[in-house]
Formats: C-alpha cells, sequence, structure tokens
C-alpha cells in the first residue's frame, strides 16, 4: 500500500523542481528590452509560483514526503520560492508541517514509509516499503538535508526560528519526544555538510559528482562551549565550514541551469546556493555580500 505514496512523492518533487528551476529562470534571462517591463514580469511570475506552491504544501501530502536526501534540493526550492516574495508565514507553516510528517516516519511506531534514504537509493526506499523489511544497503544515519533545513530555518525571526530547530534536532535528529524519553531504536542522525570539488562547475554539467569533501558536524557539539542558542551554533558551524573553501562558484552560468543539472544528474546542489541568501539576512559582510 505504500507505493503509491512513493511514486506519488517521486512525481510531485519532480513537478516541483520544474516550478522551481522555471522561477528562478525567469529572472535570469532577459525576456524583453524594456526594463520595468522586465521587473513586472519577474514579480508576476514569482508571485504565481509561490500561490502554486503554497496551494500544493496545503492540498498534497506528498509535497511534505522527501523519499531521499537528494530531495533538498527540491526542499531549498520550495524555500526559496516563499521567500522572494515574503511568504515567512508560509515558510513557517511549511517547516512545522514538515517536521510533523518527518516525525511520524522518525518514530516508527506506526506503519508508516521509511526515514530518508541518505545514499540517495529511491528503489531501497521502495522495497522498504513494499515489503516492510529494511532492505541490506538502506540507511539513514546521517543526512545533508536535515542540515540544510536548519539552515533554512536561520532565515526566519528569532523566536520561529529558535522554535523550529529545537524542534528538529529534538526529536528528528536525537529522536527524543517532548517527554525526554527517545522514541526510536534507530541511533541519533549525524548532520553533515559537503564542500564541491574545485571543478564542480565543469564536472556538473556533464555528468554526476560523486567527490567533494564531507563536512561532519558533530552536530555541532563542538560548539557546546557556552549556553547560547542552537542558532548561534549553526551560524558558528557555517562561518567555520566556510573558511576550509576559498572556491567560490562561478557566475558566469546562471543558477537555474547549475540546479536543473544537479537534478538530472543524481548530485547534491553546494550549500552555497542557499547560504547566500541566508547568510545576507544574518552578516553584514561575508563572502555571501
Amino acid at each position: 500500500m505504500y507505493i503509491n505514496p512513493i511514486n506519488d512523492a517521486h512525481i510531485t518533487f519532480w513537478h516541483i523542481a520544474r516550478l522551481g528551476i522555471f522561477t528562478i529562470a525567469t529572472g535570469e534571462f532577459q525576456f524583453y528590452n524594456d526594463k520595468e517591463k522586465q521587473k513586472k514580469f519577474i514579480i508576476e511570475i514569482s508571485n504565481r509560483s509561490a500561490q502554486l506552491i503554497s496551494k500544493c504544501l496545503r492540498n498534497n501530502p506528498s509535497s511534505l514526503r522527501p523519499l531521499i536526501d537528494l530531495h533538498h534540493i527540491e526542499l531549498f526550492l520550495i524555500w526559496l520560492m516563499l521567500w522572494q516574495v515574503g511568504r515567512e508565514k508560509d515558510i513557517i507553516e511549511w517547516l512545522n508541517q514538515l517536521e510533523v510528517y518527518l516525525l511520524v516516519r522518525r518514530s516508527n511506531r506506526l506503519d508508516t514509509l521509511p526515514f530518508i534514504e541518505s545514499n540517495n537509493r529511491i528503489d531501497l526506499v521502495a522495497e522498504y516499503a513494499g515489503t516492510g523489511k529494511r532492505p541490506y544497503n538502506f540507511t539513514d544515519s546521517s543526512s545533508y538535508l536535515l542540515l540544510m533545513i536548519l539552515e533554512l530555518c536561520l532565515s526566519l525571526k528569532d523566536e520561529n526560528r529558535d522554535k523550529l530547530i529545537n524542534r528538529y534536532i529534538q526529536r528528528i535528529i536525537k529522536g527524543i519526544g517532548d517527554d525526554g524519553k527517545s522514541f526510536t531504536d534507530n541511533s541519533v542522525i549525524e548532520l553533515m555538510g559537503w564542500i564541491q570539488p574545485e571543478d564542480w562547475e565543469k564536472k556538473i554539467l556533464s555528468g554526476p559528482v560523486t567527490d567533494g569533501t564531507a563536512i561532519p558536524t558533530n552536530n555541532f557539539e563542538s560548539f557546546n562551549e557556552d549556553d547560547s542558542p542552537l542558532s548561534d551554533k549553526i551560524q558558528k558551524y557555517i562561518e567555520s565550514t566556510d573558511k576550509m573553501s576559498d572556491h567560490n562558484i562561478s557566475t558566469d552560468i546562471p543558477t537555474s541551469v547549475y540546479i536543473l543539472a544537479c537534478i538530472k544528474n543524481n548530485s547534491p546542489l553546494p550549500s552555497e546556493f542557499w547560504r547566500k541568501f541566508i547568510m545576507r539576512l544574518i552578516f553584514s559582510e561575508t563572502r555571501y555580500k
């Protein structure tokens, strides 16, 4: 009975990707010689896309059902379509709903879909759901997607930001309920960062990119020297990993092309793509300014 929901989610995320790429491309390519007409066109498309994705999130549960870690790309596109037209309320509602949906899957108390597969094997997700038995190679012990969600939370105002981050880390990542007790037999999920190789721009346009540098976060334990909020620790992690790479992705190629290439080639999207928006809201002087 769970093969159909997996198929529905697969198709839904495909449509989300199409809408997101189209929306970004609208602002990157010149459609009118008249600047005012071009600006009006971009605003109209952005607002329409935000309305469409909001309706999708409210009416289609599949949009809250990421299956593999690579679905972080589509989640980023959802955030971007809402954020660029100032729909913070919709972002908060979406991230809250997503956490609840993930919590049900993480708890594994009900006969539910498996959690997000870390190695991006959607065939294993389908096998797990279809047989009810965990395949030998299925893994959900680490996640780049969950780290991205925490970073997206930094774009919100303090109160909403901290509540969401605390819930994601406590319930989804650590598997601890509101009563302080563990509700899952699974171990804590390790949040993993990633730095793309220096020649990423050329590689991703011709095929999958599987190399690069994995950056363990240790779930921000190394930043526990004080009682600062988790949001501050995430920011410190971003700053520390940012110093590990002086390589900036070339802007000669449109962002929409890079994102399309990542989806087509089943490859992760570098964190620079969302950090350049989020960090601009937080720091006055960074490489993303």
